[in-house]
């Protein structure tokens, strides 16, 4: 008996022996995430269909999404069933996939299965188990590397491009950035050449990206990649940007402008010559010559001694005294004084090489640079000379907008008297001889020897020292002078009833700075001319540029 209970003992000991080495302290195997479900049951067999032993050969770190076979080695080799799992206890395995569940071993006891790593960096366990023996094996995912992207411009428009820029936002998608261009992402580059392809450097790999290229700010893109693979800087990934012009900003494009006339223009020419004899009329007046056109002048100049001063006119006989001090040509002599000025003065108006300057100031109406639709013009100059003194309406309302192909468009309507204009251009012409005189009127009365005519009609009565009342020769100068300034503003009036118009349309090309906004317009523009009855075409070249900051 008691041989007996030793040997029962022993087979006891043994057998337990047996169980408690093939067991794993790590439980029973888990599901693995993403793989094919594999038969639970030809994993969980009797202990001589577990192997002692199983492991995995060793693994590297792996790179963000990579892909990599796995091995384990069962011991002994014989034909097992091994099902694999990520265990959530081993860490966050993430967006982690095991192709398969389960994967038998080959004739040396290998049994493999191919790992996506997560998209980002983790680290967790894949178990293999084959019935009550498993064994795990740890992965470390670190980022994706590095790439180089080389960023290809496609640019189909007619900008001047001077240097191009690229940036990178990671994790992104052009979606997210609808501006063109929109701002420079935290991966950039140096300013390339017009004729280079700017190159990123040290873009993570494996993610997603949105690329952006520009030139200054005034044209830019953007592709979305999904990922690029890493690579040295001698073998960059080519991403191709579409670039496309940024709508230009009329809100932030001031302008100084000039409208050049094309000669030889008789639209011009015909008006001022009309214009011409309406002041020669309105110089005249109601009179019957400008002998009888000064005194009555002067008459209306004496204020409060005008019928004292018609009753000394007309009883010590003015007129003839200032025909006879006037000579042969004293029916004329104010208009025969003139008529050189205003020759001249047409003539400066069409040999101006600027006909007229001024500056376009944005109407801002919106943030949106689509919605600047209107521009106040400001007239500085006609032909050389101040354009708030030469009877122009000096202020303006431009309609303006711009094309897709930088195409600049304008229109705008001017306002004038056309007597003004033509005096004003003959002042200027008057004035620019020898002469101390301040204005054309006192340059007249010049001309016209006022202190002689003061002298002479002082004599002509019986007292030689007063004409009338307290009025001596020096009064009548000054009451000369007097009048011819009436007379000059008289003819500068004389077109005032019926102000002239000019319906200005332009075109041009526009020359756009950093943020595309116009610096700059070449162009022509046509007119359309009226005043009274007179209707004419006329125009020339439109050019431009920015003004300058003061």
């Amino acid at each position: 008996m008691r041989v007996f209970a030793l040997f029962v003992f022993a087979v006891f000991v043994v057998s337990l022996g047996a169980g408690c080495s093939s067991a794993s302290a790590d439980g029973a195997p888990g599901q693995p995430r993403g793989g094919s479900s594999g038969s639970a049951g030809s994993g969980q067999g009797t202990v001589d269909e577990e192997p002692s032993r199983l492991q995995f050969e060793s693994v590297d770190e792996l790179p963000a999404r990579a892909q990599i076979l796995l091995k384990v080695r069962a011991t002994p080799a014989k034909a097992f069933q091994v099902r694999f799992a990520l265990p959530a206890s081993g860490g966050d395995p993430l967006d982690a996939v095991l192709d398969q569940a389960t994967a038998d071993t080959d004739e040396n006891g290998i049994a493999s299965v191919t790992l996506t790593a997560p998209s980002a960096p983790a680290t967790f366990n894949v178990r293999a188990s084959v019935g009550r023996v498993s064994t795990v094996v740890t992965i470390t995912v670190k980022d994706a590397g590095l790439a180089t992207v080389q960023v290809q411009p496609l640019y189909a428009g007619f900008r001047s491009i001077t240097t191009w820029v690229a940036s990178a936002y990671p994790g992104m998608t052009c979606a997210e950035l609808p501006d063109i261009p929109d701002r420079d992402g935290p991966i950039q580059t140096l300013p390339a050449a017009a004729n280079a392809a700017p190159q990123l450097t040290e873009v993570p790999a494996g993610s997603r990206l949105a690329i952006t290229l520009r030139s200054g700010h005034f044209v830019g893109g953007c592709a979305s990649v999904e990922k690029v693979p890493p690579g040295p800087i001698d073998k960059p990934q080519i991403v191709q940007v579409t670039v496309l012009d940024r709508p230009i900003d009329l809100g932030a494009s001031p302008l100084a402008v000039s409208f050049g006339l094309t000669a030889p223009d008789t639209a011009w020419s015909n008006l001022l010559q009309a214009t011409n004899q309406a002041v020669s009329q309105a110089f005249q007046g109601t009179s019957i010559d400008d002998v009888d056109a000064l005194l009555d002048a002067m008459r209306e100049a004496s204020g409060s001694s005008l019928q004292l001063f018609e009753n000394t006119r007309t009883a010590e006989n003015w007129d003839a005294a200032l025909r006879s001090f006037w000579g042969a040509t004293a029916s004329s002599k104010l208009r025969d004084a003139t008529v050189g000025w205003f020759a001249a003065g047409r003539q400066k108006f069409s040999a101006a090489d600027h006909l007229f300057t001024g500056t376009f100031t944005p109407i801002v109406q919106s943030a949106s640079p689509l919605d600047q639709r209107n521009a106040d013009f400001t007239l500085l100059s006609v032909a050389g000379l101040d354009g708030s003194k030469v009877g122009f309406v000096d202020r303006a309302q431009v309609s303006w907008s711009a094309s897709s192909d930088d195409t600049l468009l304008l229109g705008t309507d001017l306002y004038f008297v056309a007597s003004e204009l033509l005096q004003s251009l003959a002042e200027a012409s008057a004035l620019e001889g020898p002469t101390e005189a301040q204005s054309a009127a006192e340059l007249l009365a010049t001309e016209l020897d006022c202190a002689g005519v003061g002298v002479t009609l002082a004599a002509a009565g019986a007292n030689t020292q007063v004409a009338y009342g307290t009025c001596d020769g020096e009064c009548l100068t000054e009451l000369c002078q007097s009048g011819v300034a009436a007379i000059w503003r008289r003819g500068g009036d004389a077109t005032g009833l019926s102000p002239a118009h000019l319906s200005i349309t332009a075109t041009g090309g526009a020359r756009v700075g950093d943020t595309a906004e116009v610096v700059g317009v070449s162009g022509t523009w046509l007119g359309a001319l009226t005043a009274g009855e007179m209707a004419a075409n006329t125009g020339g070249l439109l050019t431009g540029v920015a003004p300058v900051a003061e």
